[in-house]
Parts: structure tokens; sequence; C-alpha cells
């Protein structure tokens, strides 16, 4: 688990996927939920107090008012419309409850109060740990890419789309998937060779190896493979077709960063006149759902230290969110049991260590 803390604009019982996004409206990164240290978290808090959306936390005479309560209710009226008790009164004058409650708040006609805009929370994020956050800024690594390539390209072409590109032409059968495609389209595109005279000396491994290298844009390490594969393979009608199916599908290369990925994946994964905002929501069920990146440690604007962006449902959802008084959050700002998450502390970052997925489906 991680312990930290967050700031919400507006008031939270625990995760809601429904709400994702539906705050200031400003996803610098991964769209998910934001954590970070109280020093973090509390820049958001001092963000909100000019945000006329956010919801309120008011104390009377030093006591929390409850947000549910009668007490809450008369407080906030009494704050919009500065503390005018006449005009409240007789906003109120039919509801008996809250003209208690109004009798009580203003017993001896003083109005001390104070609230403050935002609502800040201490979290527990259960089940995930800071190793199977990788950081946005690090390398995503060939392997790592060439799967979420191969798993981003599972969802996007259907036997639909591969036979709108006149796979037909070919006589061949209409794959259910894009590893089947690409299996069979060099399988066919072998036996073209064999029929064209072109000598192949490649064998099914290597296949993989140059398909991996071309996905990614990369030069054959192998000159032998490289030489072999533009003058045989690559002339095929079979390897023509996977091309132009694929094709624009992806933008992705070898030298990626996490972040670099996932704003590929969410151009990808994009629709027609979709804001950019709300395509990050399906990049971000993608990379948890099909790849285990429960989310991502990146830089903070503001700080010398790194804020984490979890937006796996799983670990949302089981874990805890504890409302805290303003008063209350800003004591933790000296407090230890906080992870470290300075950006120049190397215990914390990537380089050197092993990415730790949550889950991998294949």
């Amino acid at each position: 688990m991680i312990k930290t803390t967050t700031a919400s604009p507006v008031r939270i019982s625990g995760y809601d996927p429904q709400k994702l996004g539906s705050g200031t409206g400003i996803t610098r990164y991964a769209a998910g939920l934001y954590f970070g240290s109280p020093k973090v978290s509390g820049k958001y808090l001092d963000d909100y107090a000019n945000y006329g959306d956010a919801d309120n936390a008011i104390t009377h005479k030093g006591m929390e008012v409850l947000p549910e309560s009668n007490a809450f209710k008369v407080a906030s009226l009494l704050i919009k419309n500065k503390m005018n008790g006449e005009l409240v009164l007789d906003l109120i004058k039919n509801e008996p409850e809250l003209v208690q409650a109004f009798e009580v708040l203003t017993l001896d006609d003083e109005y001390d109060f104070e609230y403050h805009k935002g609502i800040p929370y201490d979290v527990t994020l259960k089940g995930v740990s800071l190793e199977n956050l990788p950081y946005w800024d690090d390398s995503a690594g060939p392997e790592f890419i060439l799967l979420a390539g191969e798993e981003l390209l599972e969802q996007l072409i259907t036997p639909e789309l591969i036979q709108s590109e006149d796979w037909g032409n070919l006589d061949m059968e209409i794959p259910e998937s894009y590893v089947d495609m690409v299996e069979s389209a060099f399988s066919e595109a072998e036996s073209w060779c064999a029929e064209n005279d072109m000598e192949l000396s490649v064998d099914s491994d290597e296949i993989r190896e140059i398909w991996d290298h071309y996905f990614l844009g990369d030069t054959l390490v192998n000159s032998n493979l490289y030489d072999d594969f533009y003058e045989t393979l690559y002339n095929s009608p079979h390897f023509e077709a996977i091309q132009r199916i694929v094709d624009n599908k992806v933008d992705m290369n070898s030298e990626m960063t996490f972040g670099d990925l996932y704003i590929s994946i969410t151009h990808s994964l994009k629709s027609p006149g979709e804001s950019l905002d709300n395509a990050k929501k399906h990049s971000s069920e993608f990379l948890s759902k099909r790849l285990g990146v429960p989310g991502f440690k990146a830089d903070n604007i503001n700080f010398e230290e790194f804020e984490l962006i979890v937006f796996d449902e799983v670990v949302l959802k089981d874990s805890s969110f504890v409302e805290l008084t303003h008063d209350e959050f800003y004591e933790k700002r000296s407090d230890s049991s906080y992870p470290e998450m300075e950006r120049n502390n190397p215990r914390n970052m990537n380089d050197g260590e092993i990415f730790s997925p949550l889950t991998i489906r294949r």
C-alpha cells in the first residue's frame, strides 16, 4: 500500500469513475486521480480557493461543521450571503429544522465562521506499491512498447476492418485478430517468395524479429535479415496488405518514454471530434486493464517532488479516503510517515529498477 494525500475541488466518499475529469478540467498527465505529499496536495488545495465550483469546508468556533448537517446548510447560506442573518432567516423561515440550526449557530450574535474551498484527504492506496507505478519520463523499453502495440492493435483491428482493406483479394481467409493477421500474412508471403523464385533464408523466429523492428521503425541489427527482408518479403502483396491495415493505427518507436507511449495510445484511441481529455480516459483504461499499469509517477511542476497519478479502478475502489479539516491537513506537512517523493531521490525512480505491472493479460 501507499500512504499519501490528495485534494479535491468537490467532496468525495471514494472513487467514482463517473466523476473522473469533472473537477477543474485540467489533466496535465494521464486521466486519473492525483496524489502526493501534503506539500504537493496543498498546492492544489490553494488553487481551489479561486475555483467557484469548489465545495466549502466550514468550521464554527474552531469546530468542524459536518457536511450533511442542517448546520452546514445554514452556514453555507450565511457565507454565501455575507453573514446577513436577517436575509438567511427569511430564506429558511418555513423550514423549522434549519431555523433551529440557525439559532444555535448565531447564539450571542456571534458569526464565528471560517471556511475554505476544496477538500483535503488522507489516502491509503491499497494493493499497489511505488514499484508498480512507472516514472512518466523513463524509457518504456522496446519489449513493453511492442506488447503495448500488439494489445492496441488487437483492440483496433477487427475482421470488418481487415475485410474492408480488400484482404479477400489475396484469396486468404479473414483472420479474427491482429496476431493471426500478421502470422498468416507472413506465411503466405513466404509461399509467394518461393513461387516467384526469391530465395528466402529466414525462419519463423526471424520473421517475427523482422516485424518487430519494422513495427518500431528500427533498423534491423542483423544486416543479412535487413537485406533479405527488403529484397523479398517486403515486396509481397501480403506484406503490403498488413502494412496498409496497420498504417496510421499506431505511432510508436523503441525510444519512447512511458509518457510518450501514453500520449500515443491516447491519439490511437481518440474518436473523431472527441476531446483529448476524454480520450485520455480510454488510454488509462487500456493501460490498466490490458497491460497492468495502474498509474504513473510524474514530476510535480511546483516542487522538486513527484506526484502519483493512479487510474486502476480496482486499486482506487479498494483504497480509503479520509476527509480532513484544513487545519489537520496542514499539520501533516511535517509528518514523516509519508514516503519520500523527491525527484532527485534515486530510490523512488525507475532508473535501474524493473517496472512491475500489476497484471499482464498475455
